[in-house]
């Protein structure tokens, strides 16, 4: 028979497979998490894509999307980002260090 492939399955490998619950990459919980959330929400951003270290620019993040991301942190975490705030904050990381740093300054 041409074109039939017959192939092996690890009848443990697969029932391992199986029993893996899928994991939501984003954890509600964490500011990472709702950072995640807002910018798969504003700018159609990949959750597998956002680490700590990705940049806007690395994720495709263009300025209209920061516009709408700032207005989802002001609603999210009660916190108002100006433009400046981005052009000093060019990766997730440092967005995440501005949110606790602006966070802090309302509390004190």
């Amino acid at each position: 028979m041409k074109g039939l492939v017959v192939a092996t399955i690890d009848a443990s490998a697969l029932q391992g497979f199986l029993k893996q619950p899928e994991q939501d990459p984003i954890d509600p919980t964490t500011v990472t998490g709702q950072l995640t959330a807002l910018l798969v929400k504003s700018a159609g951003v990949d959750p597998q894509d956002v680490t700590e270290t990705a940049t806007f620019a690395s994720l495709g993040v263009d300025s209209i999307a920061l516009v709408q991301l700032a207005v989802e942190l002001e609603e999210q975490f009660g916190i108002i980002v100006h433009d400046g705030d981005f052009q000093a904050t060019t990766t997730i990381g440092e967005l995440e260090q501005l949110i606790a740093a602006k966070q802090a300054n309302q509390e004190s």
